[in-house]
């Protein structure tokens, strides 16, 4: 019977979400993968990846998230979430893969991937984004830092801080239990922060996934980061350069993740991983 290639729409996700459950990752309940494809911030994009399909069972899978992103202008991006075949039809695999950069006008985005991902999205030009990174400690800061300002973890405090495209971000992100968002305000200036936490060396670190005013949060970097370790228990923040060029000091450079993306006219200066795979889902 052959194998078709699909791409894989809403009446479609159950039957991808068993199929992951089955041959991804059998820790991760079938409910929890429907309820990764079915994105809080609504159908942004033409489908939620590809799949291959032998009659009526999924056989692969290669999920997508679709978004704009104002970066330096409107981009519209692709990133590129679990890809997983069954053992039988890996013969097919990059057929799921060629489906998705077919897609023309995308920048795409690989966030998490692994040895194997890594090495055929090199032969297919993907490049890595810039590194290091930095990880930053809660260590006391100057002092008169965050005088007159506020961080803020509480939902509706956080909501009315936001205003614009921040706001949007927020709402999007809400019901994404993967993610910890934040604001900083300090006079007529507002950083929206997304966050997901992360153990590294058995020890819980806030990585960034989102800064929307650098330069406010370079300001509050070490109250921000107190507040973490009280609210959160997390003994460092690590920024990576594509999130925030400059990072703040003291920090510690250390070795990015692993990240990559294929971008017809080059990398962006500044980036964010929002409406990822990342804000996503828990591991």
């Amino acid at each position: 019977m052959p194998v078709q290639l699909r791409p894989i729409n809403r009446g479609d996700l159950g039957g991808v979400a068993e199929f992951m459950h089955r041959q991804m990752d059998s820790s991760v309940p079938t409910a929890e993968w429907e309820r990764l494809m079915k994105t809080p911030w609504g159908e942004e994009g033409p489908n939620s990846g590809f799949m291959l399909v032998e009659g009526d069972a999924v056989v692969g899978a290669y999920l997508a998230f679709y978004c704009e992103r104002p970066w330096a202008a409107p981009l519209r991006i692709c990133n590129l979430g679990t890809w997983c075949v069954a053992p039988r039809h890996r013969l097919h695999s990059l057929r799921l893969l060629r489906a998705l950069l077919d897609q023309e006008g995308y920048l795409f985005t690989d966030l998490t991937p692994d040895e194997t991902v890594i090495a055929v999205n090199r032969r297919l030009g993907f490049s890595w984004l810039p590194g290091p990174a930095a990880l930053v400690p809660p260590l006391p800061w100057p002092a008169g830092r965050a005088g007159g300002s506020a961080i803020s973890f509480d939902p509706e405090a956080v909501e009315a801080a936001l205003s614009g495209p921040d706001l949007a971000a927020y709402r999007d992100h809400a019901g994404c239990e993967a993610v910890v968002q934040a604001a900083l305000t300090e006079g007529d200036e507002r950083c929206h922060i997304v966050l997901r936490l992360e153990r590294r060396l058995g020890m819980p670190v806030a990585i960034l996934l989102h800064v929307s005013n650098p330069r406010l949060y370079l300001r509050l970097a070490g109250a921000f980061g107190r507040r973490l370790l009280r609210r959160h228990a997390a003994v460092a923040q690590l920024a990576e350069r594509a999130i925030l060029p400059q990072p703040p000091r003291p920090a510690k450079r250390v070795r990015a993740p692993r990240r990559m993306l294929l971008a017809p006219n080059g990398i962006p200066e500044r980036m964010d991983y929002l409406y990822s795979e990342l804000a996503r889902l828990r591991w």
